[in-house]
């Protein structure tokens, strides 16, 4: 269950950073289960994409603002995903995305840059195990004196040249 929370907020973070416009699909906010109901309806069970849209749980939006819960925890995790992006003016329309090279392709890396802001660059783990990358990786990025924005495990562990990122973790880094 924690590994499905992260990897859900961690593909949200890529979804809020990249670049666009970020779409929330109806009940990911609340991490909603698939929902198999659609092959009962004669109309709609040759189309598995309504296997993603399941009726809304009233009940469990109600529990979004326990942190206890399922739907809470992921809940405040999008939320604190869009406070730091509208915080971000390197995530503002108009700014461009380009992927960074790194030494493991289980590390997804890229920068973006707005002409009215410095950069940013985000490092995303995609493997359930810690992986580290070498962190020159971020002086690809044009980031001199990174600051931390937002983290899925707090403060960056950088150590020996190289920073590592626990399983299905992320980080955003900017510069102003």
């Amino acid at each position: 269950l924690d590994q499905a929370i992260r990897r859900l907020l961690l593909l949200y973070s890529v979804v809020f950073s990249y670049g666009g416009i970020p779409l929330i699909y109806m009940g990911d906010e609340i991490a909603l289960p698939n929902d198999a109901g659609y092959l009962d309806d004669p109309v709609r069970r040759e189309d598995n994409r309504w296997m993603h849209r399941p009726p809304m749980d009233w009940p469990a939006a109600g529990r979004r603002h326990d942190p206890t819960t399922v739907e809470g925890r992921v809940f405040a995790g999008i939320a604190g995903l869009a406070r730091c992006r509208r915080a971000l003016p390197a995530l503002r329309s108009g700014g461009e995305s380009v992927p960074l090279p790194t030494d493991n392709p289980r590390l997804f890396g890229y920068r973006r840059r707005h002409p009215r802001s410095g950069p940013f660059a985000a490092l995303v783990n995609f493997a359930a195990t810690p992986q580290s990358v070498a962190a020159d990786a971020l002086g690809v990025a044009g980031l001199r004196e990174a600051e931390l924005a937002l983290s899925s495990d707090g403060p960056v562990d950088l150590r020996d040249g190289r920073i590592t990122l626990p399983g299905l973790g992320y980080l955003w880094l900017v510069e102003h």
